[in-house]
């Protein structure tokens, strides 16, 4: 089973059980502490968590705070972190491991499909998915950042081709001419309503 931290409102449910995923939906807008009575008298057994790195940021220090055992909470079954849909600050990713004790995985991806990206080698280094769309890196002012630029391949309706991210990246490794890892040193600074 997967616990799912995505922003969700369960109206008032700590936990609704979605049979397509497999997965446990917490509710993100009550108290931490009614999730957490909820998980421990779970029967079924967590093996995953997966989200929004600030959510369960969010859930792993009120754990700490409380000094909560996540074993207990968890019924030491958990085996990772699954982080996505948001970059995984560094102290974030790092009170998740510490208070779970578990390693935490991230993607990069965006609502807009087209760029997907893993954590292959290395924390924070994404090798694209150039089957996915292509991802290329274009020059931004001279400071060693440059622009992170995705083409969809899927979207028909309103196809985004060269579309800017508005993610700057870095340590590009190239592989004959394609973009095959990079780092994100800044994520998007505007479109905010």
């Amino acid at each position: 089973f997967k616990l799912t931290f995505r922003g969700k409102n369960n109206r008032g449910v700590p936990l609704v059980y979605n049979v397509v995923h497999n997965e446990y939906i917490v509710d993100a807008y009550i108290p931490t502490s009614r999730v957490v009575e909820e998980l421990i008298k779970l029967k079924n057994k967590i093996s995953f968590i997966h989200g929004y790195p600030s959510a369960i940021y969010s859930f792993c220090k009120f754990l700490k705070e409380n000094e909560i055992d996540s074993k207990s909470v968890f019924n030491e079954q958990l085996k990772g972190v699954l982080l996505g849909s948001e970059y995984p600050a560094p102290h974030y990713r790092k009170l998740i491991e510490e208070v779970l004790g578990v390693p935490t995985l991230s993607w990069y991806g965006h609502s807009e499909m087209s760029v997907l990206a893993y954590e292959r080698n290395e924390p924070f280094q994404y090798s694209p998915l150039q089957t996915y769309g292509y991802v290329e890196s274009l020059s931004s002012k001279g400071d060693g950042d440059n622009r992170l630029i995705g083409t969809s391949y899927y979207n028909r309706n309103s196809p985004f081709i060269r579309y800017d991210t508005g993610d700057l990246i870095n340590k590009e490794i190239f592989e004959h001419g394609i973009l095959t890892a990079f780092t994100i040193s800044s994520g998007r600074v505007g479109d905010f309503i």
